[in-house]
């Protein structure tokens, strides 16, 4: 479901921005919000309490698009798990993890280099059911149930949340990367049959220097050369 909504045009379009109007937020928190809700209701009931994937959505939000991305969408799927049917004895604790891993999302998104990510996202994963687990034990009762309930699901959630997070956010880079090559190539294309405006040759070819140079050539003085492509 993540990868065809991933490949709506409206998404796309917002997807590849490297800045985001209201608009793009509002949207991006209803989708991911939605998401959390998603994996609520394709959960599995054990002994009164939900199997689910709910905070795969959440995190993902906000580690890709920012923390008011996943704080909102963190209180959406939040305050659904809390409201929906009869809540069941786990719903108070739930609801106070999703609503958490928005947070968390959030300062990954500011904290964690980009590369490291989707680690980041693996381990909060994992943290986070176990912290789950906790306020079950604590909040839940009968505490025999809230037993039960643990031994249950904690295994099979934290691994199945943790992978679901580290997996989504290595499909937003490997998206991104084909977009950028994709461009690229049009751009040579256009190149080829003298299409191309001035100043845009600069767009994604810029992106691709600046990373090699910053890879490669940390400890170089720039040339003229590389002067003159920064300034396209």
């Amino acid at each position: 479901m993540a990868f065809i909504i991933s490949n709506l045009p409206l998404f796309k379009n917002i997807f590849y921005k490297e800045e985001y109007s209201k608009r793009d937020i509002i949207i991006l928190t209803i989708v991911f919000g939605g998401f959390g809700i998603i994996g609520t209701y394709t959960g599995t009931e054990v002994n009164g309490a939900i199997a689910n994937t709910r905070i795969v959505g959440v995190m993902a939000g906000g580690i890709l698009f920012g923390p008011i991305v996943g704080i909102f969408a963190g209180l959406i799927a939040g305050l659904h798990r809390l409201f929906i049917g009869s809540g069941g004895i786990t719903s108070i604790p739930c609801t106070i993890t999703t609503i958490t891993v928005g947070l968390v999302s959030a300062y990954i998104y500011k904290m964690a280099k980009e590369d490291n990510k989707k680690f980041y996202g693996l381990i909060a994963g994992i943290l986070i059911e176990s912290f789950e687990m906790v306020l079950i034990l604590i909040i839940s009762k009968p505490y025999s149930s809230a037993l039960t309930i643990v031994k249950s699901i904690y295994l099979p959630m934290s691994l199945t949340n943790g992978l679901g997070i580290f997996t989504l956010r290595l499909i937003a880079m490997l998206h991104n990367l084909f977009h950028n090559v994709n461009s690229c190539l049009m751009l040579l294309s256009r190149l080829r049959h003298g299409t191309v405006a001035e100043g845009e040759l600069g767009h994604p070819l810029k992106r691709i220097f600046n990373a090699k140079r910053d890879i490669f050539s940390r400890n170089r003085p720039v040339s003229r050369k590389e002067t003159m492509i920064e300034g396209l």
